[in-house]
């Protein structure tokens, strides 16, 4: 696939309903309406039937009108001297943060810590999100969490050829703009929105 593990693409697809989120993250778009997606912003349909359904959608706006995004997870795992684990992906060699798709049923961080665990053998404690990153050009909403480290990583997993720990310029000059940005942001107090194309980040208005 030719963008992030951490966007891959899945079965089960998400409409954001109209509360602003469907606004391509735009500034006004809150992260507490962002972490309200698991029980009353996104409808889940799994080949065609609907898993689960907001209580109070509004009446008459149909389904098919309704922007269509899928949903990922990622982990920034940061050591002791601010070092951040990352991967080389195995299928086109990009270095990225472990990461993948949410499946359905699956909290935020229990997401988080699966994904970390199958790409870098390492088992993490979820501290807290740092962003929100939608890829317009597909319709892939990443939410990232900073998380911090328990336990040993392995060289290389299914779908990582290496795995290692970078600092912050090396982040910079190793992965495009879009992914190395969600790296600072971790470093920051506040979470971020941001939108990108899957190469660069897009100003949005």
């Amino acid at each position: 696939m030719p963008d992030s593990i951490a966007e891959r693409s899945m079965p089960a697809i998400c409409w954001y309903g109209g509360r602003g989120s469907d606004r391509s993250m735009s500034p006004s778009c809150t992260m507490a309406a962002l972490l309200q997606a698991s029980r009353c912003v996104l409808v889940w349909h799994t080949v065609g039937r609907t898993m689960n359904s907001c209580a109070d959608d509004k009446a008459g706006h149909a389904m098919g009108e309704m922007p269509k995004h899928s949903v990922s997870v990622a982990g920034i795992v940061v050591d002791s001297d601010d070092r951040v684990l990352v991967i080389r992906r195995r299928d086109n060699g990009r270095w990225e943060m472990p990461g993948g798709v949410l499946e359905l049923g699956e909290a935020f961080e229990d997401g988080v810590r699966r994904e970390v665990a199958e790409e870098t053998g390492m088992t993490v404690e979820v501290e807290r999100l740092t962003g929100v990153y939608k890829n317009l050009s597909r319709g892939i909403v990443a939410l990232v969490f900073r998380c911090s480290p328990g336990g040993d990583l392995v060289a290389q997993t299914d779908e990582a050829r290496e795995v290692r720990w970078m600092n912050r310029d090396e982040v910079t000059r190793s992965m495009s703009p879009a992914f190395a940005v969600r790296v600072h942001d971790a470093f920051d107090t506040q979470p971020h929105t941001r939108a990108h194309d899957g190469v660069q980040l897009v100003a949005t208005t």
